[in-house]
């Protein structure tokens, strides 16, 4: 697959145990084997892709669950490219509470590795994506790439921002504040976007999310 020569990481990533949620007894997501069916299936549909990145992508998957890669199920290892690297930490202590602060964490614990790239591709393979081109694109764009998600939110599910820019964003959130008042991440990175006038992408949804709520699939 064609890119530019800009050096960038794409973090592909998960949360393989995520534990008991803190705060709702809602189902707010899916766990156990279902979940990790969910990342298979996930990954399957874009093996074409990550398995045909030039050179200057690294791939890495990124899991705050676990610290031992033995946990990792060889049913997703086997879907990664060989040259994938996986950095895995157990870092849920704030995601258990926020989903968003787990990724702040995330970002805040590889900071100096992230920073070895000019970009960085974020994207959760629990989504399914519908539109091969579309996640193409996502890599190899050089532009900053945030989709909206309605008036207050963005999507979060996947995104692509130069180094410099996603880390400050990690770095200046108040983590502690973030999960007290339950402050989605969808929404911090909105209000950053607009502050450094980053553009919002409007467009047609490319992935489907399981909304466990409804149990059934969703454009995402």
């Amino acid at each position: 697959m064609g890119s530019s020569s800009m050096k960038r990481l794409l973090v592909l990533r998960t949360s393989l145990f995520p534990g008991p949620h803190k705060v709702s007894a809602t189902p707010q997501f899916v766990s156990g084997p279902a979940r990790i069916q969910q990342y298979v299936e996930g990954l399957s549909l874009i093996v074409p892709i990550i398995h045909a990145l030039d050179s200057d992508v690294q791939v890495a998957l990124v899991d705050n669950t676990t610290s031992h890669a033995c946990q990792v199920p060889d049913s997703i290892v086997k879907l990664l490219p060989s040259e994938a690297v996986l950095w895995l930490a157990d870092l849920n202590q704030f995601g258990k509470r926020n989903k968003g602060a787990g990724d702040i964490q995330v970002w805040r614990r590889y900071a100096p590795a992230i920073a070895e790239y000019e970009r960085i591709v974020h994207f959760e393979p629990k989504l399914h994506v519908t539109n091969l081109d579309s996640f193409a694109r996502l890599i190899s764009n050089d532009q900053d790439y945030i989709a909206e998600a309605n008036s207050k939110q963005v999507k979060t599910g996947y995104l692509s921002l130069s180094t410099d820019r996603l880390l400050t964003f990690a770095s200046n959130v108040n983590i502690f504040s973030m999960t007290a008042f339950r402050q989605p991440i969808e929404t911090l990175l909105r209000k950053y976007a607009i502050q450094r006038s980053i553009h919002l992408c409007d467009e047609v949804p490319w992935t489907k999310r399981f909304d466990p709520t409804s149990e059934t699939w969703i454009n995402y």
